[in-house]
């Protein structure tokens, strides 16, 4: 298991989350999961979450979408 921060990255623009993911892949210092819609966004937060992230770390960071009016 990496001891590295996990940081979720949710949009519905799949090219945006890939390159948000490809930039903080670069510095090495985090693991991304990139999710594409909110049920698999929502899943993937229980996932790393059993057990009060004893069985996987936790996600240290969500970044979501922002669509300002």
């Amino acid at each position: 298991m990496s001891l590295k921060p996990v940081i979720l990255l949710y949009d519905l623009n799949n090219n945006l989350v890939d390159e948000a993911a490809a930039l903080i892949g670069h510095t090495g210092l985090y693991t991304t999961i990139n999710t594409y819609n909110e049920t698999n966004a929502t899943e993937a937060i229980q996932q790393y979450n059993r057990m009060f992230g004893l069985v996987t770390n936790k996600i240290s960071c969500v970044v979501t979408g922002w669509n300002p009016v």
